[in-house]
């Protein structure tokens, strides 16, 4: 189960919980023209067998996503075999 937010479409937090294993919290904040660049930082906390597991962990994201480019027109090509 997760619950992430954002705000004016630049930040988000969220926190999210792994069924008896883990609790998450979750930062991340957008860059650049329409957002393509992300950076994210998320924080693990086990709640269940911890002798077995370490304790927390910690996990940074970064993201890209390169731009669409509109379709190009199809090149027209002239040759003398169609010309009359």
């Amino acid at each position: 189960m997760a619950v992430l937010g954002t705000y004016k479409e630049k930040m988000y937090a969220g926190l999210s919980y792994r069924q008896e294993e883990a609790i998450i919290a979750m930062l991340g904040y957008s860059f650049l023209k329409e957002n393509a660049m992300k950076v994210g930082y998320a924080f693990d906390y086990i709640v269940s067998e911890q002798s077995a597991k370490q304790a927390t962990s910690h996990e940074i994201m970064l993201s890209y996503t390169l731009p669409v480019l509109p379709p190009a027109a199809k090149k027209v090509i002239r040759t003398p075999r169609f010309r009359h």
